[in-house]
């Protein structure tokens, strides 16, 4: 499998989606919330570096798997880019 072109990876112009923005908006589905409603995520975590490591790691063989939590959700990324998010308990 190639590197995949971030800006255009399906070759019709269509921008990649990156990983902190796909965490914003799983967690605004989750909550039944606006992304627009919801704190900054960078006041969780620093957003450039999330996709930059992510990036790095989608660029071959990666066992990254990284958790956080952010707004009462515990969200993991994995190397392939793919996010969860799961409602905390206490």
């Amino acid at each position: 499998m190639g590197h995949r072109n971030k800006t255009d990876p399906f070759g019709a112009g269509h921008p990649a989606e990156s990983v902190s923005m796909k965490v914003v908006k799983r967690v605004a589905t989750a909550s039944d919330r606006e992304a627009s409603q919801l704190p900054p995520l960078y006041d969780t975590i620093d957003p450039g570096a999330l996709d930059a490591l992510v990036d790095s790691a989608a660029a071959g063989p990666s066992s990254l798997a990284l958790r956080f939590e952010y707004e009462g959700y515990l969200i993991t990324v994995d190397g392939s880019e793919s996010v969860s998010v799961e409602r905390r308990t206490e």
